[in-house]
C-alpha cells in the first residue's frame, strides 16, 4: 500500500479513475468503457492523520506520458 509522505502512515484507497482522451471516466459508477491504448489509469488515495490526497499513476503509463 501507500504510505504517507507527512505521516508515514497507510493512506486509504479513495477510487480509481480512467482518463480516455481528455474525458475522466469514474470507475464503479456501473459505465463500462473498453479500454483503449490511449487511456491512463490512476488511484487516489487519502491520508487518514493529515488528509492529504495523492493521485498515483502505475510506472508504465507514466512511460507513455512521458512520450507523448
Amino acid at each position: 500500500m501507500k504510505k504517507c509522505p507527512l505521516c508515514d502512515i497507510e493512506m486509504k484507497f479513495i477510487k480509481s479513475n480512467t482518463f480516455i482522451d481528455s474525458a475522466i471516466i469514474h470507475k464503479g459508477d456501473g459505465f463500462g468503457i473498453p479500454d483503449r491504448e490511449s487511456s491512463i489509469h490512476s488511484k487516489i488515495f487519502v491520508c487518514p492523520n493529515c488528509g492529504l490526497i495523492q493521485q498515483f499513476v502505475p510506472e508504465d503509463e507514466l512511460k507513455y506520458l512521458e512520450n507523448l
